[in-house]
């Protein structure tokens, strides 16, 4: 392995350990709220918190790790209709 592989390695065990935390932030704060409270709006926008979630989906990770970092194109943005946060859509707290 040359330095630059090690290196690279290093970089990239330091930026998956670093996007775990945040993910396990986020559903710690998620956890214990109902269905209702996680599909609630609480903010003047409409979101809630689930929208928060697939926003951070979207916007944060896919589009920094797929476009940004793998230089990937921008067309995996979802349809209007699909960015409504459904029944469907759930949060898993804990794996």
């Amino acid at each position: 392995m040359s330095l630059n592989n090690a290196f690279d390695e290093t970089e990239r065990a330091l930026l998956l350990r670093q996007l775990r935390g945040q993910r396990q932030h986020i559903l710690a704060q998620l956890e214990g709220l109902s269905d209702a409270q996680l599909r609630a709006p609480v903010l003047p926008s409409g979101w809630s918190c689930l929208g928060l979630v697939r926003h951070l989906t979207l916007s944060d990770e896919r589009y920094w790790f797929e476009v940004v970092m793998a230089g990937g194109s921008l067309d995996f943005w979802p349809r209007s209709e699909e960015r409504r946060v459904g029944k469907e859509c759930t949060v898993r707290c804990r794996s």
